[in-house]
């Protein structure tokens, strides 16, 4: 049985054949055993199958139906990531207070400032660095 012969066959059996293919196909059939044999056995294979519906079970349906039309429960960082912009805004007034709290005691904005260095003594800094603060 010929590769291209087996092809034609499996295509004639599902999409209708040029008149020169299916007379190429007739006379193989004609000619080979093997190929009636498979096209009988292709034949019967697809009559099983169309013929073998599975029933459909109320309960399989109303399952699915009920677990489609549960809401899924979001995940840990669905969450996070819808808080952030609150988290951020939060971050940013307390940026905001906390530095005009600086600039309304120190006066100035300068990093010794912000930092909490502004009044240090360098005595003060050599203890806090001998003491590895």
């Amino acid at each position: 049985m010929k590769k291209d012969m087996l092809e034609l066959l499996i295509q004639s059996l599902d999409f209708p054949l040029s008149a020169h293919e299916q007379q190429q196909l007739e006379t193989a059939l004609q000619q080979s055993t093997a190929l009636r044999a498979e096209q009988a056995r292709l034949i019967k294979l697809r009559t099983a199958l169309r013929d073998s519906q599975p029933e459909a079970s109320p309960v399989f349906v109303d399952n699915l139906i009920a677990k489609l039309a549960k809401p899924k429960q979001p995940t840990l960082t669905a969450v996070m990531l819808s808080m952030y912009p609150q988290i951020a805004a939060a971050c940013l007034i307390f940026m905001a207070v906390a530095l005009s709290v600086i600039y309304a005691s120190e006066g100035s904005l300068h990093l010794d400032a912000v930092v909490g260095l502004g009044d240090l003594s360098v005595s003060e800094a050599q203890t806090l660095v001998d003491v590895e603060f």
